[in-house]
């Protein structure tokens, strides 16, 4: 008896395999992208540290949740089609435990060949995807691979558990049900919906929220918060449309009676209308996943292909220092120090800068800065970045004078405004001169934020004024409530020769510092030391927006398959009904032309309006990853948008064609 249970198991997924087959295949595509995930994740010789393993650690999250949906959803496909077979089992004697024993070998079949095909696909494919992260994130590709254990065990269990699931949700379906109701299961939902105005003004309303707040949102502190409610809300609004509007839609287009009553019109109009209840939800995930394939890849194609810009930005000098608490000869020993290294090293330093700063952050309460410390820690009035500095050390960075005496000060708005009269702590200033042209190496030059300021003051005394000012009774307690002195410079040799000026430089700097020096403490940065972090996170992040965006390309293409066979398979009744009353082949050709066509390019269309009101506020999100260059962003969104639609216009073709196949009885039931 066992044998028998599984050859109907084999034989059913063989006799299925127009529905079985493309199910596989992404299951195995899966599978394969999980396992890689882990095993980069994992693997103890990947560079980048903690970096690249966040990063990969948040993929694997993703596609953990990404495939126990996607597998659940296509195998709702499977089931449906499947229901009427089952049901005629019953009906000729097969009891409900004998069909259960053959779904379980079904499952059983299924989980061996994704899972087995699966891990294979992906060892195999693992040692090329681990070069190409290798050299995405720019580190040796003849770096060790090892292949791990602990992400084969982790893979295995999840999608083993993922066809137990399935298998429980398969079984439940078929056992509950009647046969009648098996043999009548692909014919749900082929009464004419209502117009449920309700969900028409929910996603609407949720739309338009989501949209008003990707437009509006321009704040960048705000920019990441803020993206994800606006996610959930488009796609609340998106699914409520797609169920309820379009069916408002094509009942409007029922009752233009110039219209309507034209003979594919008809056919197309009617044909969606009955169905459009179980089509809605497919065609709404088609648009978001469609939605998520354009922003995974735009983003992350712009990120590193933006990658100069964001190391430009983040780090414009070879080497920058900030020296605490530095004294009057402090400027003179750094310049000795300089000059011993140059000798030292026979390199030249390029670009040299030494300036005080004071760098503090205030509250803005209208015109009005207040010390964090003069407020209630719960406090909504939102936060400035200030750096002040002396009119001659401005100069000495930015090249421009300026006059000032008193309380005028030169006022250089990087981002908000201030008005020409403000007050700090209760003492007023006025501005004098205003920019908006700050150096882009200046001391706020990396910070991400709403409110950025520089305050040029007359002299050192100002200086020192309002630091009192902002510290309090705490302003020469420690070093770190003092003014900074800031130093930055470049260096031209080769790329040996730049690491031994950095290594001398750095070594010098420490010494200098400590209690009998001229400055109490530093902190130094230098671009070499931290190109591996910016290469590994951005490189990850392409590593993971390659892998995510086959995956949902892949479920896209998978959902359009199947949606159009079910339908092929639904409709040929019907279309073999008007042939007999007389329509000629190539007017059903022209219906089912005018149907997928507009099936097609309904998610598509609204793919790309989600698209377009989310791009101001993705260009929010990339600047708060350092990526500030709207252009780039700009040219790799429209660049993504146009290979998305040539791949969709392909599965349109390849879909449609099997579709008319189907409706048109050229091949066999």
């Amino acid at each position: 008896m066992k044998r028998l249970y599984l050859r109907l198991a084999a034989s059913n997924i063989r006799n299925n395999r127009r529905f079985y087959l493309p199910f596989l295949l992404t299951a195995v595509m899966t599978v394969a992208c999980f396992f890689i995930l882990c095993s980069t994740g994992l693997s103890q010789t990947l560079p980048g540290g903690q970096t690249v393993q966040s990063v990969l650690f948040f993929g694997v999250i993703v596609v953990a949740i990404f495939s126990v949906i996607f597998l659940y959803y296509t195998n709702s496909f499977l089931i449906k089609r499947r229901k009427k077979e089952l049901g005629l089992y019953n009906i000729l004697g097969m009891e409900k435990r004998h069909i259960a024993k053959v779904m379980l070998w079904e499952t059983l079949f299924s989980a061996l060949i994704s899972i087995g095909g699966g891990l294979i696909a992906g060892i195999l494919l693992d040692r090329l995807m681990f070069l190409l992260l290798l050299n995405l994130i720019h580190f040796d590709v003849g770096m060790a691979y090892s292949l791990q254990p602990a992400a084969i065990a982790l893979t295995a269990l999840l999608f083993a558990g993922i066809f137990v699931l399935l298998l429980l949700s398969n079984l439940a379906q078929v056992v509950i049900a009647k046969p009648i109701e098996l043999l009548r299961g692909g014919n749900v939902g082929e009464k004419e919906p209502k117009t449920r105005w309700l969900l028409v003004v929910i996603g609407v309303l949720a739309l338009g929220v989501g949209y008003y707040i990707a437009l509006t949102t321009t704040q960048i502190s705000m920019a990441v918060g803020v993206f994800f409610i606006a996610v959930i809300l488009v796609i609340i609004g998106t699914y409520c449309l797609f169920l309820a509007g379009s069916i408002a839609v094509l009942k409007l287009l029922k009752k233009r009676k110039n219209y309507y009553y034209k003979a594919n019109h008809f056919i197309s109009v009617s044909g969606m209308l009955y169905r459009m209840k179980q089509n809605a939800v497919g065609l709404a995930n088609i648009c978001i996943l469609s939605t998520m394939v354009l922003v995974t890849v735009a983003c992350t194609v712009s990120l590193y292909a933006g990658l100069n810009d964001v190391i430009e930005t983040s780090y414009p000098h070879d080497i920058t220092a900030t020296l605490f608490a530095p004294t009057e000869r402090c400027r003179a020993e750094v310049e000795d120090m300089i000059a011993e290294t140059e000798q030292e090293t026979g390199i030249s330093a390029e670009n040299y800068i030494l300036y005080s700063a004071l760098v503090r952050n205030w509250l803005m309460d209208g015109s009005e800065l207040i010390t964090p410390n003069a407020v209630a820690d719960d406090t909504t009035l939102p936060t400035g970045y200030f750096c002040i500095m002396t009119a001659a050390d401005w100069e000495t960075l930015s090249g421009r004078h300026y006059e000032l005496s008193g309380h005028e000060v030169a006022l250089g708005e990087a981002a908000g405004s201030l008005p020409d009269r403000f007050a700090i702590m209760g003492e007023e200033f006025s501005v004098k001169d205003r920019f908006t042209d700050a150096p882009k190496d200046g001391p706020l030059s990396t910070f991400v934020a709403d409110n950025i300021f520089y305050i040029i003051v007359p002299d050192s005394d100002m200086l020192i004024h309002l630091n009192q000012v902002y510290n309090g009774d705490n302003a020469s307690d420690s070093s770190d409530t003092l003014p900074t002195m800031r130093l930055s410079l470049d260096i031209g040799g080769t790329e040996e020769q730049n690491k031994t000026f950095t290594d001398s430089i750095m070594l010098r700097l420490t010494d200098l510092s400590g209690e009998s020096a001229s400055f109490d403490g530093l902190t130094c940065n230098t671009k070499s030391s931290n190109l591996e972090t910016i290469y590994s996170l951005y490189g990850g992040f392409l590593f993971l927006g390659i892998l995510l965006g086959i995956l949902f390309l892949m479920a896209t293409v998978l959902i359009i398959y199947y949606k159009q066979i079910i339908e092929g398979y639904d409709d040929r009744a019907r279309f073999e009904i008007l042939q007999k009353v007389g329509m000629d082949k190539k007017l059903i050709a022209a219906s089912v032309r005018s149907q997928i066509l507009t099936m097609f390019l309904l998610p598509l269309g609204v793919a790309a309006l989600h698209l377009a009101m989310a791009f101001p506020l993705l260009t929010r999100v990339l600047k708060a990853l350092m990526l500030d260059n709207t252009t780039l962003f700009l040219i790799c969104t429209l660049a993504t948008f146009g290979a998305f639609v040539v791949v969709y216009l392909i599965v349109y073709a390849f879909t449609s064609r099997v579709y008319y196949r189907i409706v048109s009885s050229r091949e066999s039931r």
